[in-house]
């Protein structure tokens, strides 16, 4: 990408959706299984609503972090030499 703000917009935004949506949802398990509260009303599948967000949001961070590594990096710009004669054409 040319524009560097672009891409550091693109990796907040995929670190929010890909991340941070998948955490609270795996907390929110998490803390309603550990409580026993049924907040959400799903009885004892709420462990694995908990245990899904946590293990999806460790994936979404990764995937994160990715997109910060490949949108950001600078890219090796290669500058042929105009020295130099051109090779013949057959």
């Amino acid at each position: 990408m040319k524009n560097r703000t672009t891409a550091i917009i693109i990796t907040v935004a995929v670190a929010l959706l890909c991340a941070c949506l998948p955490l609270c949802a795996g907390l929110v398990g998490a803390i309603d299984w550990m409580m026993g509260t049924n907040w959400l009303g799903m009885g004892d599948n709420v462990g694995i609503l908990g245990g899904a967000g946590v293990c999806l949001g460790l994936l979404g961070i990764i995937a994160a972090v990715l997109v910060g590594i490949f949108t950001l990096r600078k890219k090796n710009e290669e500058v042929f030499p105009t020295d130099e004669p051109l090779p013949p054409a057959y």
